[in-house]
């Protein structure tokens, strides 16, 4: 969450939830431009309520298309997707319905400005976006606009630089304040 607001898909959101979508489901979530991890660390652990049924994200991802050397299962199914195979699409469809209930109802819970996806599925690209979207769109009163990630696998590594610098920040001589992303060039 913290990279995505920093340099990804959240940098001019304050109320966004970041779902990780792939084999495992959890989300980080930010209220008002500030990370939210709840009393006692456990906001957005979407997973482990089992009566959401997201535990069975794994199944629902099984694909024995073809895969290139050194490609993991959930990067063939993406590159097969964005390739337009109908088999790897079904299997898209099928964990999409599948999740998003738990996802509705994090976004009922939370009525988010932005719900960015990240993990091991973002890799499947924009398309991503508008199909989840099609899911929620029955099961919630709003459907909040949907970005998917660009950061990649470095996501996870860039919100720890974030929350270190943020950590540093007020020990720094010249108290720069929350670092921005930088322009374009």
């Amino acid at each position: 969450m913290l990279a995505e607001h920093w340099q990804g898909a959240a940098t001019l959101a304050d109320d966004v939830a970041c779902v990780l979508v792939g084999r495992r489901i959890s989300c980080g979530l930010m209220i008002n431009g500030k990370l939210h991890r709840g009393r006692r660390g456990g906001a957005g652990e979407l997973g482990i309520l089992p009566q959401l049924g997201l535990d069975a994200a794994e199944k629902w991802l099984a694909w024995d298309g073809e895969r290139l050397p050194g490609e993991s299962e959930t990067d063939a199914l993406a590159r097969a997707v964005r390739d337009g195979d109908a088999g790897a699409r079904a299997v898209l469809d099928d964990y999409l319905a599948g999740v998003a209930p738990g996802i509705a109802a994090l976004v009922l819970a939370l009525d988010p400005e932005l719900l960015v996806l990240s993990g091991a599925l973002a890799p499947v690209g924009e398309a991503l976006g508008p199909l989840l979207t099609e899911q929620l769109r029955p099961l919630t009163l709003h459907v909040p606009r949907v970005a998917v990630s660009a950061l990649g696998r470095e996501g996870v590594a860039l919100g720890a630089v974030r929350r270190a610098l943020d950590a540093l920040d007020p020990h720094l001589p010249y108290g720069t304040g929350p670092l921005r992303p930088f322009p374009a060039p």
